[in-house]
This record gives C-alpha cells, structure tokens and sequence, in this order.
C-alpha cells in the first residue's frame, strides 16, 4: 500500500486499476485519468536501459486513490471500448490487397 502525506487516511490507500506491458498504452491511460482530475502513480519493475523485460517484470501497474476507483475504471473501459471499435472501422475502411 502507497500513502500521501497531507490526506485523510481514507483517501491515501493506492489501489491498482490496470496493468499493461505495453509502455504506451500506460502512458495513454497516465494521461487519459490525469486529464479528468483524477490523480495517477504508475509502478514498474522494468529494467530501465534495457528493452527487454519478461512477463510480470514488465508490467507497468496504473494506481488511484481508492475513492477514485469507480471513475478511473470507467473512464479506462470508456477508452478501451473507443479504440477497439477506432480499430474496427480502420480495418473496414481499408482496401482489400
């Protein structure tokens, strides 16, 4: 558990709503939450020079404060519902080859 000084002890517990190994796809989501207000800490075991990281090693973990969870959670499922369907018409929309 991750504390923050200067908050009430209910607000300080850090609570993990996504995991990804892909590094843009968490800076995306870092982004996307701290845009619409909600705070975000990111941890990583990743090996930083190095481009190869091997399973959970090369997770990078996305943390809110816990009364943040419901509206972190959503806002992610929202954008990941958006790509995936961004996605789908881009493969609709090209030639055949």
């Amino acid at each position: 558990m991750w504390r923050d000084e200067g908050h009430r002890p209910e607000e300080e517990e850090w609570v993990e709503v996504f995991a990804t190994t892909d590094p843009v796809e968490g800076e995306i989501l870092k982004d996307l939450l701290e845009s619409g207000g909600i705070p975000v800490r990111t941890r990583s075991l990743r090996v930083g020079p190095y481009p190869v990281n091997v399973g959970r090693m090369g997770e990078i973990k996305i943390l809110v404060r816990r009364h943040d969870r419901p509206s972190a959670e959503q806002a992610i499922e929202e954008f990941r519902k958006n790509a995936r369907l961004e996605e789908e018409t881009t493969r609709r929309e090209e030639p055949p080859q």
